[in-house]
């Protein structure tokens, strides 16, 4: 909780009928000193990799050391693993097989500064609502959690494969 504040509930809870949410307060972590070369000895040194780290926008991280011994984890590797693709393109078949797309197509855009045209929007978005709610209902719930899941799964080989070089590295010894 902030400074004075001994409770952290924050009196708001949130689901969406597959989860639950308690929304808390947390005080602010003291920074840690940045590690500089003296405080590495000797034995550390030893145990230590040092790789250059270049994030870009198709390869999430390329990390490549001073033999020349590259990581790299790319965004298809990403969206292969985490089964992004493959829950989209259901999602897609699923909503055109319903004909739930013609029923969000036809829906006025929202991105708009005219008043009247969002009056229009909030409209049709209320008629609209019932078939959407019955479309969208408990099993996207489950669907969105299982994204959730499989995404922590991927976000933990990435870091498994950065600081240890994971199943991707292990067999050719990189590290």
């Amino acid at each position: 909780p902030p400074e004075g504040n001994k409770i952290a509930f924050r009196n708001l809870v949130r689901t969406d009928g597959h989860t639950l949410e308690f929304l808390c307060e947390r005080k602010s972590r003291e920074r840690l000193p940045d590690l500089v070369m003296s405080d590495l000895d000797d034995n550390d040194m030893v145990e230590f990799w040092s790789y250059g780290v270049d994030p870009g926008h198709t390869v999430p991280f390329t990390a490549v050391d001073s033999e020349k011994n590259c990581l790299r984890f790319t965004n298809n590797e990403f969206y292969a693993k985490s089964g992004y693709k493959k829950r989209r393109y259901h999602r897609q078949l699923s909503t055109t097989e319903s004909g739930m797309n013609i029923a969000l197509n036809s829906l006025p855009t929202k991105k708009t500064v005219s008043s009247t045209r969002w009056t229009s929007y909030c409209q049709s978005l209320c008629e609209t609502l019932p078939v959407l709610y019955q479309f969208y209902g408990s099993s996207f719930t489950n669907a969105r959690f299982l994204a959730y899941v499989s995404k922590q799964k991927v976000l933990d080989e990435m870091v498994n494969i950065f600081t240890f070089g994971g199943k991707k590295y292990k067999e050719h010894d990189v590290l």
